[in-house]
């Protein structure tokens, strides 16, 4: 099995922006599930690095994004963020994950804001 070309996959669909919750949560769950796989193959965690990007990297991008004029930023309310934990934490389709919440709580805030 060749765990790199998974290793990529996984950094491929965790950078995918999805609208349709739906399919966010179902490639959370193909995420979740290969990187697993990649694991028990005695590879590292993939998204665990995926997800310590140093704050001091993203720091050196915003220089990039300067010139766009700046928008006035749409947060969730309490209620909106209840509901998104309770699609991935109550929905018996999947298997509920951190990563499910993030992405339904990041899809919504999205959806708001574009």
């Amino acid at each position: 099995m060749n765990t790199p070309k998974i290793e990529e996959a996984i950094t491929l669909l965790y950078q995918t922006y999805i609208e349709d919750q739906e399919v966010a949560i179902q490639r959370g769950i193909a995420i979740t599930a290969m990187n697993e796989m990649v694991k028990l193959l005695g590879g590292d965690d993939v998204v665990k690095k995926i997800e310590a990007v140093p704050y001091s990297a993203w720091l050196r991008t915003q220089h990039l994004f300067e010139d766009e004029p700046q928008r006035t930023w749409v947060g969730l309310t309490e209620t909106e963020v209840d509901e998104c934990y309770e699609s991935v934490m109550f929905n018996p389709d999947i298997e509920p994950t951190r990563v499910l919440v993030y992405q339904a709580i990041e899809a919504k805030l999205k959806e708001k804001n574009t």
